[in-house]
């Protein structure tokens, strides 16, 4: 069987002395393992096919790629190796999309806060924050199309890993989605100079459409990210911090990738 767990939101309640300090795991079935479940359904009982496919979705018995934060982190935009003061430092990556699985769903946990302050004062609670987190395709280097493209998986998560937006130009963090190429996608804004940590959850599924301006509640719609994505791709998140002062202060982040075939 195929078990998963994530320390930093299942661990966040103390344990009773004696107690063993490792969570409950959360189960994730295996593509085996949903098979045999429809094909008891169906074959077994038996269902019509749109009844088990039915009773699986309601169940949310699907399998999943899950990554987590290994280690809680600070993104300065003082410390950006730019100019301009915009710092990008990826958190988590996940495994690739298996062979002809597609992606149901993507749910995002954040835990963070910014500096604490700022010079704007009468605008909304998410409005002007420059501490957020973005969203990032990584695809094979053998799935891109021209040479400026060609560059090795592992030199670009070196690039997402340095405190800087250089690599995140690279051509190759490049996807099509429509008629457009899409590097990054915005996930959630901080509520801005807040020094309270606060629990963010974004989840994204086919058919979303952008939310123009700053959002009220600071999150992305993930507009064309589902769709984008194919087989062999990794899901990234990535921490942002931009302009003087701003810091990013990240407790823990997990993504959960929901599949279906």
């Amino acid at each position: 069987m195929s078990y998963h767990w994530i320390p930093s939101r299942h661990a966040s309640t103390p344990p009773a002395p004696g107690a063993s300090s490792t969570p409950d795991p959360k189960f994730f079935p295996t593509t085996h393992q949903v098979s045999l479940a429809y094909h008891l359904l169906t074959a077994w009982l038996p269902l019509p096919v749109e009844i088990a496919l039915l009773i699986l979705d309601y169940a949310d018995y699907n399998p999943a790629l899950t990554a987590c934060m290994a280690k809680q982190t600070n993104i300065s935009a003082n410390l950006a190796l730019t100019d301009d003061y915009s710092a990008a430092m990826a958190l988590l990556m996940t495994d690739p999309i298996p062979k002809e699985a597609k992606v149901k769903s993507i749910t995002w946990w954040m835990k963070s806060k910014d500096q604490g302050w700022s010079g704007e004062t009468d605008l909304g609670e998410y409005a002007a924050s420059w501490t957020w987190f973005e969203a990032c395709i990584l695809r094979p280097s053998s799935a891109t199309t021209s040479t400026s493209q060609s560059v090795k998986s592992s030199d670009r998560w070196r690039y997402l890993t340095t405190p800087t937006t250089g690599g995140l130009e690279n051509p190759a963090f490049k996807v099509r989605v429509g008629d457009i190429d899409v590097s990054r996608w915005v996930v959630q804004r901080n509520a801005r100079a807040n020094s309270e940590e606060r629990e963010h959850v974004v989840e994204w599924r086919k058919g979303a459409r952008e939310r123009p301006g700053w959002p009220a509640d600071g999150k992305g719609s993930g507009e064309g990210f589902v769709e984008a994505l194919k087989e062999g791709d990794r899901v990234v998140l990535i921490g942002r911090a931009m302009y003087p002062a701003w810091v990013n202060y990240v407790r823990g982040a997990e993504v959960e990738v929901r599949l279906y075939s």
